[in-house]
């Protein structure tokens, strides 16, 4: 694919040059069904952009990104990448081709993408520079101040800077990014206007026209510790074709990240030589990865032991050790003041994007009110994130998971349990098991900002919705899974829940057909 264009600049005035591009664009829209994928070619039309910049005279001509070599192993092997000076660029261990149809001057590439996790829909969005630097900060985005998009829908994210070196792959990472939070929705279709500033003023301007697609995460992950080697496999999404790749990700408690590229038609890898000490812990997943967009399946916790070890995951999800059977819990006690509830919006419900919904919400209009264990319960995950700013997930039982969303300030015995910082993404992570008897108190909300409500659910793995059967929501065991959090208390407490029922009081959130709860 080839762009010819370039920009003239004039010392001491500003110039807003209009840069006539000539583009061969395409978007790879995949539709997937039970049988498999199949493949669309939409055309992508970008207009002329705007230019507006205060600098010397400067040509700089587009630079074309090649498409990678295919792996011929059947078992992907990754050797930590060497040592390299400071801030220059090691042999690369992976390439893949890079969006091309959004490539624009300046050798920088901007993306918008769906996040498709287990815990919900997002989005994301960055620009990266191109690979053709011999060192880690000469590229456009380097000395920029402020990387700013906005939506279709006038919304504006504020993008962080993020250059580093990936110390185990060598993987170079030279771009401005920002994750969405859980449950944020899918980017909506439209157009969306990158922003790139030197102190106040606009260095550069261009749009995106962006249509969401999604794929769906890997499965059955098992991993194993072979002499020093991490050895992992798994079961593949469907719609994984050509053009599209893994990731194998291991997230270290210093907050370390190894990674490594895996081929669109692996499934399984071996990192070599990992640089984990004897007994480290650790979270590991496999994400699935397309030009528009990743998903993940849950964190597995990981323990480098010399001894054999393996972790199965079925559903992608952790692994639960230690746990009883009970697909029917009985919940005797209220999650908080019954009395502060104004409302309850039994799931399912669908959000804009769309973004199907499959937890239950209690309106509280922003009253400060108290969270309760409804059932003796452990911890088993949590995140502190933009947006929340906490939710933690409960093993009630082997099967049955309890998850408080938008909780505002939990006890200090699970707050202690995740960072203080604030995370820009949602991704929970495998939480040191705290338990607490039914009616403890579990913390303090206000619900979210904007609404004053806040999240409950509960998901049994015994069980499927009928969105199991459905190609467009069965990817995540969050959505198909999911059942009446108000079907496991007793009789006298789930009729309190039921008289606050308001299915159409979230106009944002209508319901998505029949509810679960039956009214």
């Amino acid at each position: 694919m080839a762009r010819n264009g370039f920009a003239t600049i004039f010392i001491g005035i500003i110039v807003v040059a209009v840069l006539a591009i000539g583009v061969s664009s395409y978007v790879v829209v995949s539709l997937f069904d039970e049988s498999g994928s199949v493949e669309e070619i939409v055309p992508l039309e970008v207009e002329p952009e705007t230019v507006i910049i205060e600098e010397e005279r400067v040509t700089e001509p587009v630079v074309a990104v090649e498409e990678p070599q295919q792996m011929p192993s059947p078992l992907p092997v990754f050797e930590p990448a060497p040592q390299s000076p400071t801030n220059q660029l090691p042999p690369p261990a992976s390439s893949r081709s890079e969006h091309e149809d959004q490539k624009v001057d300046y050798d920088i590439y901007a993306e918008v993408w769906t996040k498709n996790g287990y815990d919900g829909a997002s989005y994301e969005f960055k620009v990266n520079c191109g690979p053709n630097y011999a060192r880690l900060e000469t590229c456009f985005l380097w000395d920029l101040s402020a990387v700013v998009v906005t939506g279709p829908d006038g919304k504006r994210y504020e993008l962080t800077k993020d250059f580093n070196v990936q110390g185990y792959s060598g993987e170079v990472t030279r771009r401005w990014v920002l994750y969405g939070p859980a449950g944020a929705s899918f980017p909506v279709p439209g157009v969306y206007r990158f922003l790139y500033y030197r102190g106040d003023k606009i260095a550069y301007a261009h749009d995106i026209h962006y249509q969401p697609t999604t794929i769906s995460y890997p499965t059955e992950i098992v991993w194993q510790r072979d002499g020093n080697d991490f050895v992992v496999s798994w079961r593949p999404p469907q719609g994984m074709e050509t053009g599209m790749w893994y990731k194998v990700l291991l997230f270290r408690k210093n907050g370390e990240v190894i990674s490594a590229v895996v081929e669109w038609n692996a499934s399984n890898a071996r990192l070599k030589n990992l640089p984990l000490g004897e007994g480290e812990q650790a979270d590991m997943n496999v994400t699935s990865y397309f030009h528009g967009g990743y998903a993940y399946p849950k964190n597995i916790p990981i323990v480098w032991s010399a001894s054999p070890s393996t972790s199965p995951s079925p559903s992608g999800g952790i692994s639960q050790q230690n746990c009883s059977s009970n697909i029917s819990p009985v919940f005797t006690h209220h999650i908080t003041d019954i009395s502060k509830v104004q409302y309850v919006a039994p799931p399912p419900t669908m959000g804009a994007g769309p973004n199907l919904k499959t937890h239950g919400y209690i309106g509280t209009e922003h009253a400060l009110v108290p969270v309760y264990a409804p059932v003796t319960m452990t911890v088993k995950d949590g995140s502190h994130y933009v947006g929340g700013p906490y939710m933690f997930d409960f093993a009630v039982s082997c099967e049955v998971t309890v998850r408080f969303g938008h909780m505002t300030n939990p006890v200090d015995a699970l707050k202690q349990l995740l960072p203080v910082e604030l995370a820009s993404d949602s991704r929970t992570q495998s939480l040191s098991p705290v338990s607490f008897a039914a009616g403890e108190l579990v913390g303090y909300t206000t619900g979210t900002d904007q609404a004053g409500n806040w999240d409950f659910g509960v998901y049994n793995s015994a069980t499927q919705n009928r969105y199991a059967s459905d190609p467009d929501w069965n990817w995540s065991t969050v959505l198909t899974t999911a059942v009446c959090p108000f079907g496991y208390f007793t009789p006298d407490l789930k009729a309190a829940y039921i008289s606050k029922f308001n299915p159409q009081i979230m106009a944002g959130n209508p319901p998505h057909g029949e509810s679960f709860c039956g009214t």
